[in-house]
């Protein structure tokens, strides 16, 4: 029936404990899956800022910031490094935008999600994306090029 469904979901989300979920209260199972939902969210978050901060510090590595690349040497490896990490970033930024612009749209409180907290969250991924587009407005999510 529908509890059946509810543990054929979970396993497909990537679930790892969804047999256990037979033995639990409903309550149990809200608690479960919420808890589980905000860790996969977590972990997206901490992906998307640990690119942001591989890209910075490929700039700082680079000797940019200080004006000091030696000549014949552009981009080299480090801003290669920081344009493709900006870019794996920008890209985060983009899913976890759009998540949380979905989460404002649900019920409130569904899958561990709470107005302050996506609020908050959701605006950090925008200010990411502003400075993403500001980064591709400039060329340096290209790495290609």
């Amino acid at each position: 029936g529908q509890f059946d469904e509810i543990v054929r979901r979970a396993a497909e989300a990537g679930y790892a404990g969804a047999a256990r979920l037979f033995g639990m209260t409903p309550a149990e199972i809200e608690l479960e899956l919420t808890a589980y939902a905000a860790r996969q969210r977590q972990e997206w978050e901490r992906l998307d800022a640990a690119a942001w901060l591989a890209a910075f510090g490929a700039v700082w590595r680079s000797g940019l910031l200080e004006g000091s690349i030696p000549d014949g040497d552009f981009p080299g490896p480090w801003l290669l490094a920081a344009s493709w990490s900006a870019v794996l970033a920008a890209a985060g930024s983009l899913i976890l935008a759009a998540a949380y612009l979905l989460a404002l749209r649900g019920p409130r409180g569904e899958a561990g999600w709470r107005l302050p907290g996506t609020l908050g969250r959701g605006a950090a991924a925008c200010v990411f994306l502003v400075f993403a587009v500001l980064l591709g407005a400039w060329g340096g999510l290209a790495p290609w090029a």
